[in-house]
């Protein structure tokens, strides 16, 4: 089976994280084609690629300067190329698209001269994150608006022509059922997979200079969720940690991040080994309070059998019981403060709730067994002979 991939496995990011573990679970069953939008952070990283048979690039849409990537995809004329060109060398049986632009002028080309099965692969509801878009100041309002005002209607359009959706998340799953009016036969729910480490290796590297308890946040500092829970760690979580335990340090990182060292904070930036980071820490916060799809930081901090104070919406999408795989309050308030400070101060909770987390990873999001099932789901299209 051939199955063409269209989405970013660069840079570091929960979504291009999705896309290439889900590439790296399938390389073992299928014959993969990899059609991505050309950066320079894809020639650093070459390394990547060796999963595909081949990587095709297209050039990102621009509108006066301003870039817009994939989201224009249908009417960029260097995609329709690229898709042209791979259905005609290569005849993929699947198309996997990840979000929805891109997808009709796939349906079209396919339509014309080839016999694929068209897959959305959708990590969000992209029409309910327009609000997180209009939010994020960093976005010109000019784009801010043609995204608010395109969204809706690009995925609407992306649903009708896709064969089939997948979804990260039960919760998703029912979302685009209510908002689109389409059966459910027609959605399945792929979870996000994470790869399980041996424990056994990280521990036994795992050194303890002092008595310092380090508490780790990470993620893309570009994601504007990801930047308000940066300062809400800096403004209020960190300073009143403080005043309670003289012991305890926050470690920050993650990709744009910026290096600083702050009383009780230490902001790495990008690092390159962050399993050994995430290992090393004691307990992991998710101070999320919008946005979309599933948090992967979660799933690595499960993974590594860490325990985590989270809010509903950081842990939203996954199936985890409150005392049980982790602490979940409603909000980044005072009960968000009061579980850090429980589990500071109670060892025990702290090794039963990474214990719990990692059974859960195991049971759930492990990205051999995710892979698989998409591999299954694909067969069952009916794709190929």
């Amino acid at each position: 089976m051939k199955v063409l991939i269209k989405g970013s496995i660069f840079p570091q990011a929960g979504f291009s994280y999705r896309i290439y573990s889900l590439a790296f679970a399938l390389h073992k069953y299928c014959e993969l084609i990899l059609l991505e939008e050309k950066h320079e952070v894809a020639i650093q990283n070459e390394s990547r690629y060796k999963i595909f048979k081949c990587v095709y690039f297209y050039n990102p849409f621009r509108i006066l300067n301003t870039s817009f990537g994939s989201f224009f995809a249908d009417l960029n004329p260097t995609y329709y190329h690229s898709i042209f060109r791979i259905i005609e060398r290569e005849k993929p049986d699947i198309i996997q698209i990840s979000f929805p632009y891109g997808i009709f002028s796939a349906r079209l080309i396919n339509t014309l001269r080839g016999k694929a099965r068209i897959v959305y692969d959708a990590h969000n509801v992209e029409a309910d994150m327009v609000k997180i878009y209009m939010n994020n100041p960093n976005t010109p309002l000019p784009k801010k608006l043609i995204i608010a005002g395109m969204t809706p209607f690009i995925e609407k359009l992306a649903v009708s022509s896709a064969d089939h959706i997948i979804t990260i998340s039960e919760l998703d799953r029912q979302r685009f059922i209510e908002r689109y009016g389409i059966s459910g036969d027609k959605i399945s729910v792929i979870p996000v997979g994470v790869s399980l480490p041996d424990l056994q290796v990280f521990n036994s590297n795992r050194e303890k200079e002092n008595s310092e308890i380090t508490i780790l946040f990470h993620g893309s500092y570009n994601y504007f969720p990801n930047r308000e829970a940066v300062n809400v760690i800096l403004n209020k979580i960190a300073p009143e940690i403080m005043k309670k335990h003289k012991n305890v340090i926050f470690i920050l990182a993650g990709t744009n991040m910026p290096k600083f060292k702050k009383q009780n904070i230490v902001s790495l930036g990008y690092v390159d080994n962050l399993s050994q980071l995430i290992s090393s820490c004691d307990i992991a916060i998710v101070p999320i309070t919008q946005g979309g799809g599933v948090r992967v930081k979660i799933l690595d901090y499960m993974a590594f059998g860490k325990p985590i104070v989270t809010t509903s919406k950081g842990i939203e999408g996954i199936e985890a019981e409150n005392g049980k795989h982790a602490i979940i309050v409603n909000d980044v308030d005072e009960k968000f403060i009061e579980a850090i400070e429980y589990l500071i101060e109670n060892e025990e909770k702290k090794r039963s709730l990474g214990k719990e987390a990692r059974k859960l990873a195991e049971e759930k999001y492990d990205i051999q067994k995710i892979g698989k099932k998409l591999y299954q789901l694909y067969i069952n299209l009916g794709s190929y002979s």
